[in-house]
């Protein structure tokens, strides 16, 4: 029971610490370039509310790991001999080590500012470490036929689920935040804060989900040799079950993209004022581009006066 809870929790804070290091190259860079003067302002307040969930996933990593090493050394020895004597507990140790050196770069002394390029290099290189450590005590590493391969596409597939799964947590609970507090009342500089954040990591997520789904099904062919064992092996029906939630992400995504969105932009259109209200009424952003002529715009406008 200590042992798969611990597991379970240790993936999960790796998997986040590496979603949440891999966040600023990634996605915030990318992001200050399209925005230009408020780029800066933006990833610095992106990076200092990450300094909370970056914590959190490391303590969930070590807690997590320090149980499994408990559990280990209860049924082989001593803690010490099995944490220096053995490959498992080595590896363990290696862990502890590696989320320990990526919390401290990318957290202390940083100011509450984006970390420096080397800090960022370490924060990535320690994430790699800490992945590597999973997956050379998985499945992949126990495999007879290409093991170098296998390990090689595990940590792969890690490393996308990572920056999938821990960057969405990075856009809820720093990028999107950071959006309002930078922008203050001016809504139209929110949305085009949040639109680059959002059209930025889209990109990423969707390169991560292909990876996890090509190296993921490698996987399952080196494991898998009939079709029942989906359901008679722990491995099978952890497959199954991940194959389960992606299909559920897929669909929930779906529903985003042809139901949800549209449903809220229809709402927002009927909710614009046609005339009338107050100095609350929505106002639509006033752009020019595709889609938009001088008359559409000179309508706009006569909107916007009516309104006040």
């Amino acid at each position: 029971m200590l042992g798969g809870t611990g597991r379970a929790l240790a993936a999960a804070g790796a998997l986040s610490l590496v979603g949440l290091s891999a966040f600023p190259p990634l996605v915030l860079v990318p992001a200050r370039r399209r925005l230009g003067a408020i780029g800066a302002g933006l990833v610095d307040e992106t990076c200092r509310r990450m300094h909370r969930p970056l914590l959190v996933a490391a303590s969930a990593a070590l807690v997590g790991t320090a149980a499994v090493l408990v559990d280990t050394a209860s049924g082989s020895g001593p803690l010490v001999e099995v944490s220096a004597g053995t490959r498992t507990g080595i590896l363990l140790l290696l862990r502890i080590c590696a989320v320990v050196l990526t919390a401290v770069v990318l957290t202390v002394g940083t100011g509450g500012r984006k970390p420096a390029g080397g800090r960022l290099v370490a924060g990535l290189a320690g994430s790699v470490v800490i992945l590597l450590t999973f997956s050379l005590s998985s499945h992949a590493a126990a495999v007879v036929v290409d093991r170098p391969v296998a390990v090689l596409l595990d940590l792969a597939r890690l490393s996308a689920a990572g920056v999938w799964t821990g960057g969405l947590l990075a856009l809820a609970l720093a990028g999107l935040p950071a959006a309002r507090s930078v922008a203050g009342k001016d809504l139209e500089v929110m949305g085009d804060s949040a639109a680059a954040l959002f059209s930025r990591y889209s990109l990423i997520a969707q390169v991560a989900i292909i990876i996890v789904l090509l190296t993921g099904g490698y996987g399952a062919l080196i494991q898998i040799t009939a079709v029942a064992d989906l359901g008679q092996t722990w491995w099978g029906i952890a497959l199954t079950a991940k194959l389960a939630l992606w299909v559920s992400v897929l669909l929930f995504a779906a529903a985003n993209a042809f139901s949800f969105v549209p449903a809220l932009a229809d709402r927002a259109a009927a909710r614009a004022p046609s005339g009338g209200g107050g100095p609350t009424a929505i106002r639509r952003p006033r752009r020019t581009g595709a889609g938009r002529g001088p008359d559409r715009d000179r309508g706009a406008d006569v909107r916007d006066r009516t309104a006040h």
